[in-house]
Order: C-alpha cells, then structure tokens, then sequence
C-alpha cells in the first residue's frame, strides 16, 4: 500500500506554488488522504432526513449577524455567548477584538481564549534522521480561541509559511488493522447512503488514492482524484481505468468537480480560510446539481469533553464539532442534512448540497455554540489538572527506576512527548508503520522503533494515546509475552 500523500489544494487565479510544499502563497489548503483503512461498530449512526431524524424546522444562518434568520430547534447560537471559567495554566485571556483576530468563517470577533501551547513543533508528523535535528524541529505558538458566534475553535497564531512539508512527513495510520477496517466500513457506508454504486465519485486531496479505490470496491464505478502531490511513480489511471488521478488542483469553476458525490477527507481543518475553502468547492459543483459532499474532519467535542490536550497541534489551523462544520457549511452555502460521529467518537463526518438558491440551512439537529462553550471551559478548567497529573506520573517514574514506552509515534503521541513529558522520561515510541522505525520524532527526539524492541525492552508502563487501539496494543503485547500496565493519556 503505498504512501500517503500531502499537496496543496490551491484556488484558481492564486500562482502555483513551487516545491517545497508550502501554505504561503495566498489562500492555500493542504490535501492529505489516509490509505484505505475499521470496523462497522466504529460507525455510530448519523441523524438523516431520510429516516426522519431530524428538526421540523429548517433554519437559514446569516454569517455575518451570527444568528438565525429563520425559526428552528437545531440549537444554532444566541448573541452574547460567554462563558465565565477562569483561564488556567497555559490558557489566558485576551482582548481578541483588540488583537485584530476575527472568526474565519462567521466574522465575528467575540473570540474567548481556550488554550496557549508556545514553542511547539510546527509539524509533529514530520520524522528526524537523528535526536539532534529532531529536537531543533520548526517551531511555533498556538493561541486557541473560541468563537461565541458560530462555536469554531482556531489558533490565531497560526503562520501558513511556517508549515512546510516535505520529505520525512509520514501520517499513514493504515497499518492498524482497526484503521483499516474502519476505512472499509466508510467506503461502504458513503456509497450506500448515498445511492453511489455505479455512479462517479470526486475527492479532494485524495493523496495516493486509496479511499478512492476503497469507494470503487463498495460499488461506485469511478473514482477521480485531485492531488497535486500524487507519486510520481503511480500511473494516473488505475484500477482498469475505474480511478483516475489528477496531479493537480481543483479549480472553483462550475463543472471542474463532475461527479454524483465529492468527498473530502481530514483536510478543511489544515486550510486557513475554511468557508472560502467550501465557497469554492460549491462552485466548482456541476451547475444546476446537487451531489452530496462528504467531509470528515477531527472531532473537537471529543478533544475538549475528553480534556485531550495532544490533540492540539500547530498543523490544524482551525477545530471542528458537528455544529460548527455544519455552520461553515451553511454559511458557504449549502444544506447540511447530515451529520455523525465516526471512529468511536474521534472522527466528525458532515453531508451537505449545494443550496438552490445559494442561502445555506442546516436540516438536522446539531450543537450549539453554548453547548461547545461548555466544552470549553470544561477544557480550560481542567487542561492544567490534566498536564501536571502526567508530568507528576512521569517524574514518579523516573524516580523509581520504571522503564517507559508510549505506543503510537502519530499526532498525539508527538503531542503528548512534548507537552507533557520535556524530560524524556519515556525513553522510546512504538510504532507498527515501518517507515517511521529508526527515525526520531519531533521536538523530543525519541527514535521509534517497532513493537519486537519491547521484547528486551521489559517496559514496566505503555502510554497510549488513542483508546480505539487499546485491545489491539494489548494483543501484540500480550503474543510477546509482555503484561505492563498499559494507561491512556
């Protein structure tokens, strides 16, 4: 299986940017597909119109004012949202309006501080050849801040010419035999909700185009891809001519997306202009059309709800629930008529068509801007509790001598090694993806190596990050022959 790909999703009438890959130039997203990959109890349903799960109401949200122009009980936000918790370590208030920061896709500037994580990695995907060069990694400042008017979370740090891939990037989660069950389910889930088989079905950012192929082997009968970065060593047409590739970006002209469905897959939360992003793929759509468009993005209920802190990392400019992804939606210009929680509550996955008559509304039920502020304080109240809770563990352990391994060398993993474990206590990362053995990661340095180390290794702890793979890490330790106490950060 080959690798997955990260390239620029660029806009027409913006210049080509030039190796290496870059957001600087304009208005720029960066397009990343995970190989094919879970399995069906992962999937939790979606409320759908079709099966009735929906509010009577259907309302029209006005961007700009940050309210409802029509009636609904979709819960869509009040004006004045504010919550009162007090900021905590690395959490502070600002004066937003005063910074000059504004939402990015409502406009609005009654932001609140959620989170400040200074001097982190700028691209914690990104693999060193040696501990040296990983510890002096590209770094940054995160500001997270909460929008009271449409309930998007943003770093208002973020500085797009900081982020630059390149060689070393590796994000493939496909070795997981979890992951990839999970993408199966997907595949078959989108094309048989949508009524996609032996139809076209378009992705944005497809990378190697494996969740594509995926999609043709649940029943769709094309599949066309737009990434700039697919290998070079791949042919553009595979699969007897069912996939096609395009080495290039999508352009927003009416047509340049000819399919029955677009999907678009853990890549709005990496663009710096989100609802431009969507403005842009709504008209690139057939004209007269109303495909479905299909995106899933990180799930930021979870992160907040579940305080999972190394889930905040400098590569995602902006941090999606349900209802904020359904507002930008709504706000670009479509109708959302679905919306769910995949992967065990990890994964948000949000269907919309274009509006007819270009003023977006949200069909279905979905959360408000009160309830993610809720969220948010849960968060910023305990965010600090959280980081010296491990940091005390940590130390604990290197006191006493205990040998410690964190299984998972992706994002979080990173995430979790720098913020809360500066002192190398966790003496190495675990990982089944073999492009990443031998390599060191960012920021802390720790080699990766593969799940065999721990078998002279002994370790007395395993740290995971993600508890999808709890039972799984548990097996492969349990067939070495190792029972450490295994704790999720």
């Amino acid at each position: 299986m080959e690798e997955a790909r990260w390239g620029l999703l660029k806009l027409a009438g913006y210049p080509y940017p030039t190796p290496p890959l870059s957001f600087a130039q304009g208005y720029e997203g960066c397009s990343k597909s995970f190989p094919v990959v879970s399995q069906a109890a992962l999937l939790t349903p979606f409320s759908r119109s079709k099966n009735k799960l929906i509010s009577p109401l259907i309302s029209t949200w006005d961007p700009v004012a940050g309210t409802l122009l029509k009636p609904s009980n979709n819960g869509l936000p009040a004006p004045g949202l504010e919550t009162n918790a007090p900021a905590q370590q690395m959490s502070k208030t600002s004066d937003s309006s005063q910074a000059g920061w504004s939402c990015s896709t409502c406009g609005s500037d009654r932001l609140e501080a959620v989170f400040e994580l200074p001097d982190t990695p700028v691209l914690v995907c990104m693999l060193w050849p040696d501990r040296d060069s990983a510890r002096d990694c590209p770094r940054g400042d995160i500001s997270l801040r909460f929008c009271a008017g449409c309930g998007l979370i943003e770093n208002h740090e973020f500085d797009p010419g900081r982020v630059v891939y390149g060689e070393g990037y590796e994000n493939a989660l496909h070795f997981s035999e979890v992951f990839q069950g999970y993408m199966r389910d997907l595949a078959r889930q989108v094309v048989d909700d949508h009524d996609l088989r032996d139809r076209r079905v378009a992705e944005i950012g497809c990378g190697d185009g494996e969740f594509l192929r995926e999609l043709c082997r649940a029943g769709a009968a094309e599949g066309l891809g737009f990434d700039p970065s697919y290998p070079p060593g791949l042919p553009e047409t595979i699969d007897g001519g069912r996939v096609r590739v395009r080495r290039e970006f999508f352009a927003p002209v009416s047509g340049s997306l000819d399919a029955d469905a677009v999907v678009c897959r853990h890549v709005l939360e990496h663009v710096p202009a989100p609802r431009k992003f969507l403005e842009d793929v709504r008209a690139a759509l057939p004209p007269g059309e109303r495909p479905p468009v299909v995106f899933e993005v990180p799930n930021t209920r979870y992160m907040l709800e579940s305080v999972s802190i190394w889930d905040v990392m400098y590569e995602h400019r902006t941090y999606f629930t349900r209802g904020s992804l359904a507002r930008a939606f709504a706000a670009a210009g479509f109708d959302v008529t679905e919306a769910g929680d995949t992967y065990e509550g990890i994964f948000t996955l949000v269907t919309a068509q274009p509006a007819g008559d270009g003023s977006g509304s949200i069909e279905i039920p979905v959360d408000t801007p009160e309830e993610i502020a809720a969220g948010v304080a849960t968060f910023r109240e305990q965010s600090s509790a959280r980081l010296e809770f491990w940091r005390d563990r940590l130390e604990r352990c290197r006191l006493e001598g205990s040998k410690v391994a964190l299984w998972g060398a992706g994002a979080r993993g990173v995430g979790f090694l720098n913020i809360a474990d500066p002192q190398g206590t966790v003496e190495v990362a675990i990982d089944l993806n073999t492009r990443k053995h031998g390599l060191h990661v960012a920021g802390t340095g720790q080699v990766v190596r593969p799940p065999e180390y721990l078998k002279d290794f002994k370790p007395d702890m395993v740290i995971i990050t993600n508890p999808v793979y709890r039972e799984e890490i548990r097996k492969d330790l349990n067939e070495m022959g190792l029972d450490p106490e295994i704790i999720l950060a």
